[in-house]
Formats: structure tokens, C-alpha cells, sequence
């Protein structure tokens, strides 16, 4: 009886130690950030519509990165005309926001697929040349 106790001591400490090497679920993240873009470009909107597109490559944009599947929430508060996107790894927009009027402040939300790095890329199409901005992912 003495030792079925132990072995089962031994499992549950065994089970223990094994825990942290699963690795713990991914916690959200919450990031601020700014943002300068000088130069105003209202092209961009002409080029796709909506969106960055005229202004890749100049503009390098914010990279996140993401640790796992999950949802990427990016909010930006601006003044004058901004647009706003996340773009995963391979240049591919996942999410634009440019509202209908200059005054309109921007948010995107993706769901991710997969973790991986993210670029944020905020266009001044004719606003002040100062923007800022909250990241949010959630698993």
C-alpha cells in the first residue's frame, strides 16, 4: 500500500515538472505607440481606394509581433486624413480602415491565423504629421 502511495507521489510530481515545459498559454498584449509621417501623401487613396497601397514601400510602418493565433485590434487617433492597415509578413493586407471623412479616427481588428510578425502602417494622406496608437492582441 505504501509503495501504490509513492508511485502515485512520484507520477504527480513527474506531471508537475512536465507542466511548464508544455508552455503556458500566450497573454494579451496591450502596446502604445506614435507615429510620424511628415509627409503628407493623399496618392494613396487614389492608387487603391481605401487604404496605404500608394505609399509601400516609403512608409515602413510598426512591426508586431504576435505570438500565436489570436485577434490584433489596432486603433489609431489622428488629426486631419489617416489611414490605417495591418499587413502580415508578406506585405498582404489583412485589415485597412479609412474612413469617409478626415475627422474619422481609425481601427482595424484581424483574427491571425497563426502567430508571426505583423506590420501596423499608419498613412498621413493629409493630416498632422503626428499620430499615436494602441495594439491590442488577445489569444
Amino acid at each position: 500500500m505504501n509503495r501504490t502511495v509513492l508511485l502515485a507521489a512520484s507520477a504527480v510530481a513527474t506531471a508537475a515538472l512536465a507542466l511548464p515545459a508544455l508552455g503556458a498559454p500566450p497573454k494579451p498584449i496591450t502596446q502604445k505607440f506614435t507615429y510620424n509621417d511628415g509627409t503628407a501623401d493623399p496618392t494613396a487613396t487614389a492608387v487603391s481606394g481605401a487604404g496605404c497601397d500608394g505609399m509601400l514601400p516609403n512608409e515602413k510602418g510598426i512591426e508586431f509581433k504576435a505570438p500565436a493565433a489570436g485577434k490584433l485590434k489596432v486603433s489609431l487617433t489622428s488629426t486631419g486624413d489617416w489611414a490605417l492597415e495591418v499587413r502580415d509578413a508578406k506585405g498582404r493586407a489583412l485589415g485597412t480602415a479609412d474612413g469617409g471623412m478626415p475627422q474619422d479616427q481609425e481601427s482595424v481588428a484581424v483574427k491571425l491565423k497563426a502567430g508571426g510578425t505583423f506590420t501596423i502602417l499608419p498613412c498621413n494622406l493629409g493630416g498632422l504629421p503626428n499620430a499615436s496608437g494602441v495594439i491590442e492582441y488577445k489569444p
